[in-house]
């Protein structure tokens, strides 16, 4: 369990959010999936959050791509999970917990 979040840790999840948005969008075109920054924004959010809250911000990425927002690399929606790349933003989530580990 996480228990409760002060609203400093608030503000640190929605700004290492951001920071995660913003990688998407540094990209170098490829074949299938185009390489992004959101990986090296990750791992420092996961360096600068605790264990819990780096994956909350992550999920919290996620949770915004999937409700319509354009957050992903090609854009947002529920209909983005038949994509091939939506399995690679899904091992984010543990990716985020292990390096906050």
């Amino acid at each position: 369990m996480i228990g409760k979040v002060k609203t400093v840790d608030l503000v640190r999840i929605c700004f290492c959010t951001g920071l995660i948005i913003i990688g998407t969008f540094i990209r170098i075109p490829a074949v299938m999936v185009p390489i992004t920054l959101q990986p090296l924004m990750i791992m420092t959010s996961s360096l600068l959050l605790k264990k819990g809250h780096s994956t909350i911000a992550v999920g919290l990425y996620l949770l915004l791509g999937l409700i319509g927002l354009p957050v992903f690399t090609g854009g947002g929606g529920l209909a983005y999970i038949f994509k091939p790349s939506f399995g690679y933003l899904l091992g984010f989530l543990p990716m985020s917990y292990v390096i906050s580990a």
